[in-house]
């Protein structure tokens, strides 16, 4: 029936006016919020971790790997590094270690004549560490370095911003 299409569709077209307005008042909202939680990527440290001077042999059928560890904060902000996990064997054989260094807010933290060794000709060996700043925020720091026949082919960067480890004051 004419009459009844009419009122019908003036009825849609009321509730999506009204449907809209609810969207665009919750969208608002969300927006504003989003913006007061997230922290500020100059509130935290950006700490970043590079190898150099790698240097191969092999004993006692092991593959060492002498290499010199440098860990980079760019943005100002102190940081310290609290947990260390180094995995060869393609993941199947882990250490890890509470550690307690720092690392000075826009300096370096570089470690010299470190190694890790590996039975297998191939192999990815992971590194991750797990870093607390100043300000009470965490990162993750995850490098996957590829050996092949006693070269380090690729280094992965995995690294990640964990968020707050701290309680909020009120």
């Amino acid at each position: 029936h004419p009459k009844t299409r009419r009122i019908n569709r003036w009825r849609y077209r009321h509730i999506m006016r009204k449907l809209r307005r609810v969207i665009f008042s919750l969208v608002g909202c969300l927006l504003t919020l989003a913006g007061c939680y997230p922290a500020a990527p100059h509130n935290r440290a950006e700490v970043t971790l590079t190898f150099a001077n790698f240097r191969h042999s092999v004993k006692n059928g092991r593959h060492f790997f002498m290499h010199r560890r440098i860990f980079h904060e760019k943005n100002g902000i102190s940081a310290a590094i609290k947990r260390a996990r180094l995995c060869v064997e393609n993941g199947h054989n882990c250490l890890e270690i509470p550690l307690n260094y720092s690392i000075p807010a826009g300096g370096k933290f570089i470690q010299t004549g470190h190694y890790f060794s590996t039975p297998l000709v191939t192999d990815r060996i992971t590194y991750t560490y797990w870093l607390h700043d100043q300000h009470g925020y965490r990162q993750k720091l995850e490098k996957n370095l590829t050996i092949v026949a006693g070269n380090v082919i690729a280094i992965v960067d995995s690294s990640q911003q964990l968020g707050h480890y701290m309680q909020p004051t009120p």
